[in-house]
């Protein structure tokens, strides 16, 4: 989304490359399966919830 001048942006422009960033290796990380990068996207603490199991990243991927 790109803002109007004069508007206050939310966020700031390091903020945002580091958003475009995570996406661009989220993206990544699942088109070429490399397991490595998608975990960088994620804190090492990060826990999914998958049909009502939550999921953690050791042993998963």
């Amino acid at each position: 989304m790109k803002l109007e001048m004069g508007m206050d942006c939310p966020v700031s422009i390091e903020d945002e490359r580091s958003i475009i960033a995570v996406l661009l290796r989220y993206a990544t990380g699942i088109d070429t399966r490399d397991w490595n990068l998608f975990r960088t996207c994620f804190s090492e603490d990060f826990e999914a919830g998958h049909l009502q199991k939550p999921l953690a990243f050791e042993g998963i991927i």
